[in-house]
């Protein structure tokens, strides 16, 4: 990565005119220039940001790719924001699409845009002067709507023996309701699945008992994807309840033990994601 950009200040604000791509996005985020990005993510992409310290929500699909998630990706410092666009994201069916100034200028602030870049962006596409951010802020809070499926929807799947001999059920969970706040646990960092020994927040031994693996029930639809998230999270709980590992630690045995699956599984299609992704992160210059 390049050393000069890395020595900018973490909280500089971008110009529009950086992060008008995918790849752009990305950039400004890993260069320090952003401490939020809204951006395709697949699965060999999530891990190299894991791995150097970044958090990812995911939010929908992608439209094309169907091995890409549009994924809210942030570092400590973007916490706050990252969580307060995957409220308007929840409203907005998993865009972040603005349909007012006032709209355009919250989301732009959030992304960390700088104040002319959302003003010109603003002035392009509604011909308005832009409002003042404090001025009537828009209330994404009144936008909630019940929904018929907004439960947990917990079903066991199976029932394994961990190395004790005791039952562990591994469940299928509505993700959407997991992350949700209004309704739902408001456990936005659940990532396609967790147990209740993952220390990286509260949440973990909050919500999933011990006895429990949960895993998002979008991936039930995919019997290898599933089989590889459930093998990551088996192997990862009991190395850190029996092995008394740090969670970094497992999860690193996991991740390659999960791809050592996935690559037997689905080796051509393996080889052609970790190839796309290799050849956008050297790219971007971290690699």
């Amino acid at each position: 990565m390049n050393t000069d950009i890395l020595e900018k200040n973490i909280n500089e604000e971008i110009d529009g005119r950086e992060a008008n791509t995918e790849k752009g996005s990305l950039r400004t985020l890993l260069s320090g220039q952003r401490n939020v990005a809204f951006v395709p993510v697949n699965e060999q992409l999530r891990r190299l940001l894991e791995k150097r310290g970044y958090r990812i929500i995911l939010v929908r699909r992608h439209d094309i790719d169907k091995f890409s998630w549009w994924s809210i990706v942030y570092n400590d410092a973007g916490r706050e924001h990252a969580h307060r666009l995957y409220k308007i994201a929840q409203i907005k069916h998993g865009y972040l699409t603005d349909k007012t100034p006032t709209e355009a200028m919250e989301i732009g602030k959030l992304l960390g845009y700088t104040e002319k870049s959302i003003k010109d962006f603003i002035y392009n596409k509604y011909n308005k002067k832009p409002p003042l951010l404090d001025d009537n802020p828009y209330n994404y809070d009144d936008l909630y709507e019940e929904k018929t499926d907004s439960h947990l929807n917990k079903k066991v799947v199976e029932v394994v023996k961990d190395e004790e001999g005791n039952d562990v059920k591994i469940c299928t969970v509505n993700g959407e309701f997991v992350k949700g706040t209004n309704p739902g646990l408001g456990f936005i960092e659940f990532v396609e699945g967790g147990h209740h020994y993952v220390d990286s927040y509260p949440e973990y031994k909050k919500y999933i008992p011990e006895d429990e693996i949960w895993i998002d029930e979008v991936f039930f639809e995919t019997p290898d994807n599933f089989k590889g998230i459930v093998g990551h999270e088996w192997k990862e709980r009991n190395n850190m309840k029996y092995n008394k590992m740090s969670y970094d630690d497992a999860h690193n045995l996991s991740n390659a033990a999960e791809r050592k699956f996935r690559g037997e599984k689905k080796k051509l299609n393996e080889s052609y994601q970790f190839q796309k992704t290799k050849d956008l992160m050297i790219k971007v210059n971290v690699m």
